[in-house]
């Protein structure tokens, strides 16, 4: 075999290498309904197990939880223009309480669960976001419950969740920017830890 055989074999070698390698990280890519349903998936699972006690259900389901959500985009989207004015101390602090409630919101209501089944229903994506519409099947009716997600990393997560047409990122919003105009910044911050607490207290 001659040199000039050699190189076109290698080619077409490496060339199909290239494709191989192309494929797998395509499959290898989570689409945002992919991303969504392994991580309620792994909550149904956590709800249906009997052999946990509701406390350790719950630390588990918010352990999944937080895997999936982006809380920091979510918070820069609360905050709108008090997240820009926000010292770094501030903003760090609220992230960990907003995932805080959200999580402990998320985690009482899934408390609740009595096999209820979810439906996927479609899957609009432009660029790095993705909007997934799900129905929770309950015994009277479908409850509409869309994800907002973004890519990053090769991942999608989420930075909200629209219940019945409701942001949840937009009800917070709302609220939360009330209570930085009349109280201030840090006054927001310790009505956001009483509401832990409370909530902790009620468990």
């Amino acid at each position: 075999m001659t040199i000039r055989s050699i190189r076109p074999l290698n080619l077409i070698a490496l060339g199909v290498a290239v494709v191989f390698m192309a494929a797998q990280a395509a499959f290898a890519a989570p689409t945002p309904t992919d991303a969504l349903k392994s991580t309620i998936d792994k909550v149904l699972v956590i709800l249906k197990d009997e052999t946990k006690t509701p406390q350790q259900r719950k630390a588990v389901v918010v352990e999944t939880v937080r895997e999936r959500f982006d809380f920091t985009s979510m918070s820069q989207f609360v905050l709108s223009k008090n997240w820009r004015e926000a010292n770094d101390e501030q903003r760090s602090t609220f992230i960990e309480k907003f995932s805080k409630i959200l999580e402990n919101t998320y985690a009482g209501r899934l408390q609740e669960y009595s096999g209820e089944t979810v439906k996927y229903l479609d899957e609009k994506i432009r660029g790095d976001k993705a909007l997934v519409d799900t129905a929770v099947a309950t015994a009277s009716a479908d409850i509409p419950i869309s994800y907002k997600l973004r890519a990053e990393g090769g991942d999608w997560y989420i930075y909200d969740v629209v219940i019945e047409g409701i942001s949840l990122a937009r009800n917070y919003n709302a609220t939360y920017n009330e209570v930085i105009h009349k109280e201030g910044f840090d006054g927001l911050l310790k009505l956001m830890e009483e509401r832990i607490q409370s909530g902790e207290s009620k468990e």
